[in-house]
């Protein structure tokens, strides 16, 4: 290896003694304090200013960089504030309106939010933050401002389970508001039920509202339930059947009101 750095030394000798000499030159220029030196030392660093512009370039590059980092960082930190805000005065509204709508109804009701759906596997159900803390009972009903949601089966100290309205295995007397005609409801699908067997001559109309019909210790009478969406006639048969769509989208209910 030495013989190579020696070859390389005798062949670029010149070289080698130009560079060795430059750079002594400008430590004597550039360590010199005489003012003509001095003088030459800036003209030659404006000159030789351009060789620090990539490094300038760089620090200023890597600064942006930072920087704009630290930018993302904070407005992801202003948009998840700013969801927060959205929520607080979407969830103020929304009790707001649940105060307006307990001081509508005769029934003494008692509000719970939801802290879960679908909490068993036997039944569509939720899990609702109130219990016997509260003088919550099994089968009482649940409503929210928009109809029925289902009935509370599971108590316990602070939490109880509700039995959904969109549960294969719920039942609900209901009546149809202009017809009169009292039936029960039972779920065909998330957002839709069904009574049977409702004679012919029971006129039914697109729109009807259906409501609970009282005929239960669970259900009082007149609450919403949901409205006839479609008429089913059955061949050869004295009933025709109502579909309803449920006035309460399951899925979007965050409080509910539990009726003693």
């Amino acid at each position: 290896m030495f013989r190579r750095i020696y070859n390389f030394i005798f062949d670029y000798v010149e070289y080698v003694l130009l560079l060795i000499l430059m750079i002594t030159s400008s430590f004597l220029i550039f360590s010199n304090d005489n003012p003509d030196v001095r003088s030459l030392q800036a003209q030659v660093a404006s000159r030789l200013k351009f060789v620090h512009y990539p490094g300038m370039w760089l620090n200023t590059l890597s600064e942006l960089v930072e920087e704009n980092e630290h930018l993302k960082e904070e407005n992801i930190q202003l948009k998840l504030l700013n969801v927060k805000f959205k929520e607080a005065w979407l969830e103020n509204r929304r009790l707001q309106e649940m105060l307006g709508f307990a001081d509508t109804i005769s029934y003494e009701v008692i509000p719970a939010k939801v802290l879960n759906k679908g909490v068993t596997p036997i039944y569509n159900s939720m899990l609702i933050g109130s219990g016997k803390n509260y003088n919550i009972e099994p089968y009482q009903a649940v409503v929210s401002i928009e109809g029925l949601v289902g009935k509370t089966v599971s108590v316990g100290k602070t939490a109880s389970i509700v039995h959904l309205i969109n549960d294969v295995n719920f039942r609900a007397g209901v009546r149809l508001q202009l017809s009169r005609h009292s039936g029960i409801l039972e779920p065909m699908s998330d957002q839709t039920g069904l009574i049977k067997e409702i004679p012919k001559t029971v006129d039914i109309e697109i729109g009807e509202e259906v409501l609970t019909s009282g005929f239960s210790d669970i259900f009082p009478e007149g609450f919403p339930v949901g409205r006839v969406v479609k008429i089913e006639n059955i061949k050869n048969s004295i009933y025709q059947n109502a579909v309803v769509r449920y006035n309460v989208d399951i899925n979007k209910v965050e409080e509910v009101f539990i009726i003693k």
